[in-house]
């Protein structure tokens, strides 16, 4: 019996070998910490070799660079505050949607399991807003977007750029009514933590928590956790400084990856999707003059669009639900390193996060967090509350 991979960090659980086996012979399985990897049924197997011939992951080369780069954000304020940063997977899903194609992205059930769905109306669009900070398996999501592909409908497919690579590489061949939308990655955490943390949350409130947005925008881009919970009969709210939280803190700091993410290929100024998108971080220092005549308000969100393709590019130039502004990618670069190399992490302090909370429990590895964040912690409530006239007249 042959193995898909031989070491961890050669698998990053695009699915692709999953969604090809005619036998249904593989199935993704969870390591200790909650991490997928294939594993294959011998009994159902039948030795066709399918599975190896669509791994791009571990065969192929990413060559494609951008061809347009811009600093973007979407011309409907409440789109915007509802997107993790300049709401451009918004406005090309809307696009899409115009013109009678679907739109296939990540959302949040009810139990926080993060999966892979599409879209053909806005109604259903709206659970795949904002980022996620988790990864998402994509299950048989791939024959899905095939069989639209396959009857002529224009598929937006939107994910990790290690999930896009594998898109391509299930389909064997380019589909002209097919957009690619790859994101800056900084890596991915696993369901298992993930749930981990919401069961923390809710030990600590005493609730049962509804609804979660990492990068809630209420008090400014990027800079906040707000989850919903019922208490008593009672819906609640309660929001947490991102770098107070444990598990931002983690993500950001590379702790709680899955081992591919450190070698990433993909992490870099190569893109495999059409389009590629993310957080512009310092687009105020790069382009100051975007916001002097108070069009746009920059503490809103704006987003990196890299345009890869000329079939990309022929999208965006009739897309109506966009500003766009024209930068450069060394400018981008500098404010996003996963555009220049992979998320470093020491690999002993990953292994001691991640046996603290298999072992030890949740609040344990909370605990350590908020003793080394020290007095920093009081800081970042400080900051996150302080009213943002407040802010800007202290920056000034």
């Amino acid at each position: 019996m042959f193995s898909l991979f031989s070491e961890k960090k050669d698998c990053c659980a695009c699915g692709a070998c999953d969604n090809i086996c005619p036998q249904n012979a593989i199935e993704m399985i969870a390591d200790e910490y909650g991490f997928l990897y294939p594993r294959i049924d011998e009994k159902k197997c039948v030795e066709c070799g399918r599975c190896f011939s669509v791994c791009n992951f571990q065969t192929t080369s990413v060559t494609s660079q951008p061809k347009y780069c811009y600093a973007a954000i979407n011309r409907d304020d409440s789109v915007l505050m509802r997107s993790a940063s300049g709401g451009v997977f918004g406005a090309l899903a809307k696009e899409v949607l115009d013109e009678n194609g679907v739109v296939f992205g990540c959302v949040l059930d009810e139990e926080f399991h993060p999966y892979y769905t599409f879209a053909d109306n806005e109604e259903s669009l709206e659970p795949m807003r904002g980022t996620k900070y988790v990864h998402a398996a994509t299950e048989k999501i791939f024959r899905t977007a095939k069989q639209y592909l396959d009857k002529g409908s224009t598929v937006l497919y939107s994910g990790l750029p290690c999930q896009i690579d594998g898109l391509y590489g299930y389909l064997g061949k380019n589909y002209d009514n097919l957009l690619t939308v790859d994101l800056i990655c900084h890596g991915v955490s696993s369901e298992k933590l993930f749930k981990k943390y919401i069961d923390f949350l809710q030990e600590k409130t005493g609730g049962r928590i509804t609804r979660i947005f990492i990068r809630d925008k209420k008090r400014g881009w990027g800079s906040s956790i707000r989850f919903i919970y019922e208490k008593d009969g009672v819906s609640r709210e309660k929001i947490i400084p991102s770098r107070n939280s444990s598990y931002v803190g983690g993500f950001l700091s590379g702790e709680i990856c899955r081992e591919n993410c450190y070698l990433c290929k993909y992490a870099s100024a190569y893109r495999v999707g059409d389009f590629t998108i993310g957080d512009y971080w310092g687009v105020s220092q790069e382009h100051p003059e975007l916001f002097e005549n108070r069009r746009h308000d920059y503490k809103k969100g704006v987003s990196v669009l890299l345009v890869n393709s000329e079939k990309a590019k022929a999208v965006l130039d009739k897309c109506k639900y966009l500003d766009i502004f024209p930068t450069q990618l060394k400018k981008i670069a500098e404010h996003n390193a996963n555009l220049v190399r992979p998320t470093f992490c020491d690999s002993a302090s990953r292994q001691r996060t991640l046996n603290t909370v298999e072992q030890l429990g949740y609040r344990a590895y909370d605990e350590n967090f908020m003793k080394t964040l020290g007095i920093k912690k009081y800081v970042n409530l400080l900051v996150n509350k302080c009213p943002r006239i407040l802010k800007d007249l202290i920056k000034k």
